[in-house]
């Protein structure tokens, strides 16, 4: 559901989805989430998800990269420097 709601650009309706969940959301979820993010260029759930997915897996390098690109595409270069 995470990733149908984000494909669509409904951004905050996934991020529902995850905070509303009963269960602990997975990386994938949250990574998932981080990607439609970049996709739309919103980078306040973006930053918000690249948070909670660096809690559980600080060290999967992958997760970095995604977090730059999100940064690059929404032309956030200040950020992008961090």
């Amino acid at each position: 559901m995470v990733d149908l709601y984000g494909r669509a650009g409904l951004l905050n309706k996934a991020k529902e989805i995850i905070t509303r969940m009963p269960y602990r959301p997975t990386s994938a979820m949250w990574a998932t989430l981080l990607g439609a993010c970049r996709i739309h260029g919103n980078i306040d759930i973006g930053e918000w998800a690249a948070e909670k997915l660096l809690e559980m897996r600080p060290e999967n390098s992958g997760y970095y990269v995604l977090i730059a690109n999100m940064y690059a595409a929404a032309g956030c270069w200040n950020k992008l420097a961090r």
